[in-house]
């Protein structure tokens, strides 16, 4: 299955059409970027609390935090998820231009 959305993923990113040295850029900017939104993720599962702090300072009813709180934590998830199949798919194009 993985292997499938990797090449679903190479056509429609127009990976197949990039030279080694913007894939070797791309797939460096995408770790970084997964590495942020991991560190997001972590401190908002880990300490929702403090985010709930933030948001109720900011004047948002007990509904709007609990709200946002579950939004921000979705949203991480999804952008985070969505960056592994990015860079799995870089990576493999890599390996397989390599191969040839």
């Amino acid at each position: 299955m993985v292997k499938q959305e990797w090449k679903e993923i190479i056509k429609q990113q127009g990976l197949h059409q990039r030279s080694d040295k913007e894939l070797a850029a791309m797939l460096t900017s995408h770790e970084a970027k997964k590495q942020d939104i991991d560190e997001a993720l972590y401190w908002i599962t880990k300490y929702p609390d403090y985010r709930r702090k933030q948001l109720e300072e900011q004047g948002l009813t007990a509904i709007d935090i609990e709200a946002q709180v579950l939004s921000e934590t979705n949203s991480y998830k999804s952008k985070s998820a969505k960056l592994d199949l990015l860079v799995g798919a870089i990576k493999e194009k890599l390996k397989t231009k390599s191969r040839s």
